[in-house]
């Protein structure tokens, strides 16, 4: 293994040297998935207070964009607003508390309607401390949807603003996918240090398929992740899906089996909350 090499670890990046680092990706966008006139944006995960920045970004179709911004809190409350005009092709990166007035906020999301043209939005979620930055994807709306089946993407909140997500795939009128990333930050010792430092990738232990309905009341299911060196986690997951596009949930955890020195993972996790939206379609 040479000096710069990086190996995966159940989601957390080790150099060789031993020193912990965390990435950022950005999927391309094909233009005929941009969100075009009429169509609707939804960001969810953004937060701008002492712990965390967010940097919105933007990209303009062919014959440029318009975006109506809104900035709303978890209960729906408008924070703040802009309108942004982006020539061909224009790329656009800021930092949303000097893109408009926002001050702080915890878990914001931000809907962008595009009243001209075409464009793809999202963000970043940056670590203040440690600069570490998580990659907030826009969910898309056109005018509605009448069908249900899709790829909907979400995030997962915890007590301390931070979130991860995944992706929930719907065919047939039923959950034929589970893909998420869980992260524990609020489970803290009375130190207020972290319990369990891991980020575990979870989804594979729910039958498959599962109904909507059984969804919606809450199924439990476990992931073994002993092949880890690490315990079992058995998550309770209750989704709702409104209107064809928008997802809403909670999810409680309980980890078991971890060995002494992680013995942190044990016990209950608090709960967390998710938000999310359908993906845009060809």
């Amino acid at each position: 293994m040479t000096a710069d090499t990086e190996v995966v670890v159940n989601s957390r990046i080790y150099s060789s040297d031993g020193a912990e680092t965390f990435g950022q990706g950005f999927e391309g966008t094909p233009i005929g998935l941009a969100t075009a006139s009429g169509g609707r944006t939804d960001v969810v995960g953004l937060s701008s207070n002492s712990q965390f920045r967010t940097n919105v970004y933007a990209c303009a179709g062919p014959d440029g964009a318009t975006l109506d911004m809104v900035l709303v809190a978890p209960d729906g409350t408008e924070i703040a607003t802009k309108t942004k005009i982006l020539q061909a092709w224009m790329p656009f990166l800021k930092r949303i508390d000097q893109l408009m007035a926002s001050g702080d906020f915890d878990d914001g999301t931000l809907r962008v309607t595009v009243t001209d043209g075409s464009g793809v939005v999202g963000a970043s979620k940056v670590d203040s401390a440690s600069s570490d930055p998580t990659t907030l994807e826009g969910s898309v709306s056109s005018s509605g949807a009448t069908d249900v089946n899709g790829i909907y993407q979400f995030a997962i909140y915890d007590s301390l603003s931070y979130s991860t997500g995944g992706n929930l795939v719907v065919e047939g009128g039923a959950v034929e996918a589970l893909d998420g990333t869980y992260t524990n930050w609020d489970k803290v010792d009375g130190s207020g240090d972290s319990e369990c430092t891991w980020q575990f990738l979870f989804g594979w232990g729910l039958a498959m398929p599962t109904s909507l309905e059984d969804l919606e009341d809450g199924v439990t299911f476990s992931d073994d992740h002993s092949i880890h060196g690490l315990g079992v986690l058995t998550y309770t997951v209750a989704l709702e899906i409104r209107d064809n596009l928008y997802i809403t949930g909670t999810i409680d955890a309980v980890g078991s089996d971890f060995p002494a020195e992680e013995d942190g993972c044990n016990g209950t996790f608090p709960q967390l909350l998710i938000y999310g939206g359908k993906m845009p379609v060809e």
